[in-house]
This record gives C-alpha cells, structure tokens and sequence, in this order.
C-alpha cells in the first residue's frame, strides 16, 4: 500500500510564498540535540568537563559563510558562561587492569575520548600506577587545522619517557 504524500497546497492553501508562524512550526522540525565526547579525565580535573569542538563553516551557493548551529553558539560563549548540560554514560571504557595496552585510532573530533584516556593514564602515572602502552593513531588532511592535542600528546611522551 502506497503512502500518500502530503502536498504542499495542504499546509499553504494559498501557495503562499509567506507562510505563517504556525505553518511553519509545522513544517520545520526541531534541531536535533548535539552529542559531544568528553574529552577529559575527571580524576585529573575533577570541576572541569572538556570538549573538543571544530566550529562548522562553510560558504553557501551565494558566497555567504555559514556556521554550524551548536558548534558557532558554543564557540561565541564567553570564558566561565554557564551552560545547562546533561551527560549520557559513555560506551567507550578503558580496560579493567591499568596494565592492559590501549590501542586508540581517531579523527579530527573523533580524538575526544581517547584524549580523555591518556589523561586517565597520565593521572594513574602520577599516583604510582604501573601502566600499559598506549598508542594513539591520528588521521587529519592537514596539520595546521587539524592536528588537535599535538602538543598534548607529545608531552604525554615525554613525562612517560622521563618517568621509567
């Protein structure tokens, strides 16, 4: 059975190239919530949450540069604004024993996690843990724009080196 589409002249009688607040409240539906992976330890900053955002741009068919919704919002906040969150267990866990190796792979964003597990790491290093190997494979086109943490990640090398 075929389902019938609904028309246009359905929700604008007139074909009105100006349709009404409620026409369009019906029409448009409401943004979807973004999801963003913590990207830091909460031992290591037990008040702080960390994200890694990219804020989304790109220039229209017009020449107009537009910006991602939530990511452009976020990205104009003032330092310390409060902003109402809320937070959904993640599926990612490191493994049970701190001596198991982590193998990690991500992209761009995709590092958020992971980064959050080298803090981990980092955190059980500093408190006299004995810790497994992790290796930490990244993927960007470009260096400049996107090699996110670098430092970071270098810096994990380095205190782990010095400290054997």
């Amino acid at each position: 059975m075929k389902r019938k589409r609904p028309s246009w002249s359905n929700w604008f009688p007139q074909l009105s190239a100006r349709p009404s607040p409620q026409d369009l409240v019906q029409i448009i539906p409401p943004l979807k919530r973004r999801e963003y992976s913590i990207a830091s330890s909460q031992k290591l900053h037990p008040n702080e949450v960390h994200l890694l955002i990219v804020v989304v741009d790109w220039v229209d068919t017009n020449g107009k540069v537009r910006y991602g919704q939530c990511s452009k919002y976020l990205s104009d906040l003032a330092v310390g604004q409060e902003l109402v969150v809320s937070v959904k267990p993640s599926i990612m866990k490191l493994p049970p024993k701190t001596t198991q190796p982590i193998v990690m792979a991500g992209l761009g964003t995709g590092l958020a996690p992971f980064k959050a597990f080298l803090e981990e790491r980092q955190y059980q290093l500093e408190h006299g843990e004995e810790i497994g190997e992790a290796y930490l494979y990244l993927g960007s086109r470009h260096k400049r724009e996107e090699y996110l943490y670098g430092e970071f990640t270098f810096k994990i090398r380095l205190e782990r080196t010095s400290m054997n």
